[in-house]
């Protein structure tokens, strides 16, 4: 890979860093899903470019993933486990086939933690999950040379930190874009 493509891959990912960090500071779910959607649009052009396949589909599924979650909400469908479930077997299919070492499993793990994260109604349960995939992605960028990854990443634990003590009063609240308002948030 060239130097400028080197430049180029980083500058992508951290632009997706950046959007990811933005939406921990949202304030409902559906600004925060709306936000990592466009996060892991970026990030899985980041990981491709990088080489890092399995970063790459698991970003690709995690979009599926927090759209469907949005569609479900919209349509009052409120069996969420069920793209859980078939999230998980594609996860666990890409990750089958992608594997390329132990540290290849921390993409899937990260996955599986946000998604579980989103079937939550509080907020800051979905931030202190933030925190746990942000060290799983902090790994995985240093196994795979990210750069810009590895400084995002401990970026992002540190303003996900913030954010959490930032909104620890409303710790115990449901979510304002959960389930029934996120159809007013259009």
């Amino acid at each position: 890979m060239s130097i400028l493509a080197q430049v180029l891959t980083q500058v992508i990912g951290g632009a997706g860093y950046i959007v990811m960090a933005s939406s921990y500071y949202q304030k409902t779910k559906f600004q925060i899903m709306l936000w990592q959607i466009a996060a892991n649009v970026i990030l899985a052009m980041h990981f491709y470019f990088l080489s890092g396949f399995t970063g790459s589909l698991c970003s690709l599924i995690t979009i599926a993933v927090l759209i469907g979650m949005y569609l479900m909400n919209k349509k009052e469908i409120h069996r969420r486990d069920i793209i859980l479930f078939w999230a998980i077997v594609g996860l666990s299919l890409i990750t089958y086939y992608t594997y390329d070492n132990f540290f290849s499993l921390f993409p899937f793990l990260a996955s599986v933690v946000s998604y579980v994260a989103f079937l939550s109604n509080k907020e800051n349960e979905i931030r202190l999950a933030g925190i746990l995939i942000a060290i799983l992605w902090l790994i995985y960028a240093m196994i795979y040379g990210s750069y810009v990854a590895i400084g995002f990443e401990i970026f992002m634990i540190i303003t996900t930190i913030i954010a959490l003590i930032k909104h620890r009063d409303s710790k115990n609240e449901k979510v304002e874009g959960s389930d029934d308002s996120l159809k007013s948030e259009e």
